[in-house]
């Protein structure tokens, strides 16, 4: 596989992670956040690699943002993070 490939392949990897994100149930933000987390360094490492330095820039200032609200919903505070029921 040639440079390019596994540039193009890093690109695809990182999208997709992002495309999962969309997808996660709201009941398991924490397990959302951790693949949102993959996907920023997925990406950076493909901006990186790839020298695309405007998606570098966003996904390096995502990064911090998405570890810092990964904090606020821990897997033991399901419960509490999770929307009050509209009755």
């Amino acid at each position: 596989m040639t440079f390019q490939g596994v540039v193009l392949l890093l690109g695809y990897l990182a999208s997709a992670l992002v495309f999962a994100t969309f997808f996660m149930r709201s009941r398991s933000r924490s397990r959302s956040r951790q693949v949102a987390i993959a996907s920023n360094v997925a990406f950076i490492t493909y901006g990186i690699v790839g020298d695309v330095i405007p998606v570098l820039t966003l996904h390096v200032l995502l990064l911090p943002l998405n570890i810092w609200l990964s904090g606020e919903c821990l897997p033991w505070q399901d419960e509490f993070c999770r929307p009050a029921r509209q009755p």
